[in-house]
């Protein structure tokens, strides 16, 4: 079985369960507090931001409360909102987008996603489908700063929730500390549903992918040891596999596309857990794994 991340990598510039910094906001709603299906506790943007109109997504493109609300900017180029975090610390940043028709003009927008003064992503968003960036790095300052910036025209930028969580200098240390990794995939094979806290105490997003095309998943009839594999993946998403129908079937994992120009270093995890009941002395699991066509480690996992 395998879970990967895949990040990418921008030249700029465990621990506990419990986060330093754990910060939801609901861009938007008027709620002062309140807690979602996964026991997340989520703020209004009322106190962190006094720019921007609040707005709701039409009823038929409701895809969860937290969605349900917008706040978007149509005075002034570039609007941020100021969370507090600790300098030095390590953290995640999450900003996601629902479009969601709040305007009647079925015209989805596109703008610039910042954080802390750098380019982060443009924001390509949908009538239906809500879309999120992530981004991990150190901090510099003692705060994280996320931005929107309009690029065109009628191009309204707007920004649906943001959520900050700490992570600790040793998650992710493969990385270098002035490099921040931006997001490209989270998956968690086999599982049925997206993984996320409680199961995550980081409350990492964990997209599911089930078996297809030769493939069948194969939920863990068994206990797993704890891990201590790196960056800590959470027991949730080792308790589910893909494999395959044969023992000569390939198992596509993954396709991922990456911004030009090329030559962007890429920081890449693959997790792999037995979830079936071996007979030890009689069976034994052993593949190759091959990038761009060509082994990836000197020997078979």
């Amino acid at each position: 079985m395998a879970i990967h991340t895949i990040f990418l990598l921008f030249s700029l510039c465990i621990l506990s369960t419990s986060a330093y910094v754990f910060k939801s906001i609901d861009c938007g709603s008027s709620k002062t507090t309140y807690k979602d299906e996964n026991q997340i506790v989520w703020t209004g943007d009322e106190a962190d931001m006094q720019n921007g109109e609040s707005k709701v997504v039409e009823a038929s493109n409701s895809v969860s409360p937290v969605m349900d609300t917008l706040r978007v900017f149509t005075a002034h180029k570039k609007n941020c909102y100021s969370i507090e975090a600790s300098k030095g610390e390590r953290v995640i940043v999450r900003a996601s987008f629902l479009y969601g028709n709040y305007d009647g003009l079925s015209s989805p927008p596109s703008f610039d996603l910042h954080f802390d003064g750098n380019f982060w992503t443009t924001v390509d968003t949908s009538v239906t489908e809500y879309v999120y960036h992530e981004v991990t790095y150190v901090t510099r300052l003692d705060y994280v700063s996320v931005c929107v910036a309009q690029t065109a025209p009628r191009q309204f930028p707007f920004i649906s929730a943001i959520e900050v969580r700490s992570v600790g200098l040793t998650m992710y240390s493969n990385g270098d500390q002035y490099y921040p990794l931006h997001l490209i995939k989270r998956v968690a094979y086999g599982a049925s549903e997206t993984i996320r806290y409680k199961d995550d105490p980081y409350d990492r997003l964990w997209i599911p992918a089930v078996g297809k095309n030769g493939l069948i998943n194969v939920p863990s009839d068994t206990s797993l040891a704890p891990t201590t594999a790196l960056d800590q993946p959470p027991p949730a998403v080792l308790q589910n596999a893909v494999t395959a129908v044969t023992h000569t079937t390939t198992i596509p994992l993954f396709v991922a596309s990456f911004p030009r120009p090329v030559g962007f270093l890429v920081y890449l995890n693959m997790y792999f857990s037995e979830v079936a009941e071996l007979d030890a002395t009689t069976q034994k699991r052993s593949f190759q794994v091959l990038m761009d066509n060509n082994p990836l480690l000197n020997q078979p996992v």
